[in-house]
């Protein structure tokens, strides 16, 4: 049986680097040939995910928290914080004029 660690590094990888590029980095971290093609072997053999069907998206999509805009759920902040920081850098600047 393949490495299980070595399966998922193909499985998480194979799509973003050359499957040989795999292998090659694998063996130079020490695993074995045998163990290196098998965890190959298996992680060309397995299936995506699946998206989900489209009637389960657009049920989702029809709850009330789905409804809402991005925009309705930020807190809204008070510019105060904006003013003390514009205060204060109009200080410091004051003070270095004068020193």
């Amino acid at each position: 049986m393949a490495n299980q660690q070595l399966t998922d590094y193909f499985k998480q990888n194979k799509d973003k680097y050359p499957i040989e590029k795999l292998k090659q980095a694998s063996i130079s971290a020490g695993y074995s040939q045998a163990d290196v093609e098998e965890a190959a072997q298996i992680a060309s053999q397995s299936q995506p995910v699946l998206a989900p069907p489209a009637a389960a998206i657009a049920e989702t999509a029809s709850t009330p928290a789905a409804k809402q805009t991005p925009a309705a759920k930020v807190k809204k902040r008070s510019p105060f914080g904006v003013l003390v920081l514009m205060g204060l850098a109009y200080l410091f600047t004051y003070f270095l004029r004068i020193t």
